[in-house]
């Protein structure tokens, strides 16, 4: 059971709802949006303005099939202790039918799973201690669309320093002990990765009528392990895993899941 005790132990964590519509009807990617829609509804109303009224949300949700479950699952992670306890809690405790104005019909939650926790403070003590000379490759794989935007233009494929450029805003807007900052960090970080593969396709998201330019799929990068900035670089590659990637994270966009291949696994 979620409760304040345990919110306040953890400064990021996901909560994972398993759903499914009453009636069978398939529950597609884009359907985060409605559910982001839901969610606003059912938190304090207060913190739901001041939710508004932020550049940078300390939350992000989106909805994937997991075929290992057979089961369709809305992932919602807090970002800061207060995200965690305005919106994963109340999340958690949602009826078991929530009724869908959109669809005219009711969403079924079927479990409730506390997926991970942490905090800021344990990723970066055990990143930055973790010994980093046999990574010999990064697997970023993309689950839902992702995208940037520039100069009001939307830019459709993987950017390593935009990557990084927005994992270190989010990491230094809702870390409090361990800032992260540097001149042309950003770049700094991306120098340090060469592209050895890569599997992408052009997939649009759409958020009510608009269509996104985005991509989708898996990209691979190989690193330079003995610079001294590269555990920095893996501390906040497998912090997007929370915080993740590009725009509209809120939304639904921008998941990915982290892999690492090392040189003694093969």
């Amino acid at each position: 059971m979620l409760n304040r005790e345990v919110s306040m132990l953890s400064s990021l964590m996901i909560l994972d709802l398993h759903i499914n519509f009453v009636d069978g009807a398939r529950i597609h990617p884009f359907f985060s949006s409605v559910l982001h829609g839901i969610m606003m509804e059912h938190i304090n109303t207060e913190y739901a303005t001041k939710l508004h009224e932020s550049t940078l949300h300390p939350y992000r949700q989106y909805v994937f099939y997991d075929a290992k479950q057979d089961t369709t699952i809305w992932r919602v992670i807090g970002l800061n202790q207060e995200a965690i306890i305005n919106i994963l809690e109340p999340l958690f405790h949602l009826p078991d039918q929530v009724f869908v104005r959109q669809q005219q019909k009711y969403l079924q939650i079927t479990d409730r799973i506390i997926y991970d926790e942490t905090s800021y403070d344990f990723l970066y003590e055990i990143f930055l201690e973790a010994p980093t000379s046999t990574v010999k490759s990064v697997n970023l794989d993309f689950i839902t669309s992702a995208s940037f935007k520039s100069q009001g233009e939307y830019i459709p494929f993987p950017d390593t320093s935009r990557f990084f450029k927005g994992l270190l805003r989010r990491w230094n807007t809702f870390s409090t002990n361990y800032p992260i900052k540097g001149d042309n960090l950003a770049d700094s970080l991306a120098s340090l990765f060469k592209v050895c593969d890569y599997h992408l396709k052009f997939s649009p998201y759409r958020i009510e009528r608009v269509q996104i330019p985005a991509f989708k799929g898996h990209y691979t990068l190989r690193p330079n392990t003995k610079h001294p900035l590269f555990p920095i670089a893996m501390l906040l590659l497998a912090y997007g895993e929370f915080a993740g990637m590009g725009i509209k994270t809120s939304l639904g966009m921008g998941a990915y899941r982290l892999t690492v291949t090392h040189l003694d696994s093969e």
